[in-house]
Formats: C-alpha cells, structure tokens, sequence
C-alpha cells in the first residue's frame, strides 16, 4: 500500500533521481554511439525547466509530537533534505524530561506535506 501523504511531486522528484542514476551507470560502460546518444537525451530531459523547477522547489513537510495534556513536546520540518527539530521555548521542564526519555529509545513522527518551509 502506498504512503497518502506521499506527494505526486515526491514521486517525480524520486524518478528524476532514477533517472539520473541510471544515466551516470550507461555512462560509465565503454563508449558506444547508441549509448552517447541515450546519454544525451537523458541529460537534455533532466534539463528541462520543469525538471529543474522540481529539484530547486524541495519538498516541505512538517509534524509534532505532542504531550497527552495536548502540549506540543517536539516539532520536526522537512525541506528537501534538510531536517528541523525544535522544542518549544515555553515547554514545561516535565514535559523536557519526558520528551528526553522518549528520545532515548525513539520517536516517531508522521510528517505530513505542508505548503510553509
């Protein structure tokens, strides 16, 4: 079952990075006309405006893990690669420790697509 929160956009960006895997194995077998030619054509699609626009825009997502009193204990932000973690400035010092503990054994946190960086 595929993941719903997994953007047609994150999709896409995953198949360009296909792609040009695939494209950097043709190029390092022996020359052959038949593969510059192919090499050449990937290189011009990945190219493409459209292409690009995709891998420059990165994908935003965000999530928090939250107390069961319903206080926000973490917070995490996706850019493309880069990854955010914060802990609220105005948490409660139980909610720290609690939050700590957790850390040490592992948190999950569902991070849904989101328009904001």
């Amino acid at each position: 079952m595929t993941d719903p929160t997994f953007t047609a956009d994150e999709a896409h960006e995953q198949t360009l990075a296909l792609l040009a895997e695939v494209r950097n194995f043709l190029a390092s077998w022996p020359p052959h006309p038949t593969m510059r030619e192919m090499i050449s054509r990937i290189d011009d699609h990945l190219r493409l405006p459209e292409q690009t626009l995709l891998a420059d825009h990165g994908t935003h997502r965000a999530g928090t893990v939250f107390h069961p009193t319903g206080a926000p204990l973490l917070r995490a932000s996706l850019c493309g690669h880069k990854l955010s973690i914060s802990i609220p400035s105005n948490s409660q010092p139980e909610h720290r420790r609690l939050l700590l503990a957790d850390l040490e054994s592992g948190v999950s946190i569902d991070l849904k697509p989101t328009l904001q960086p």
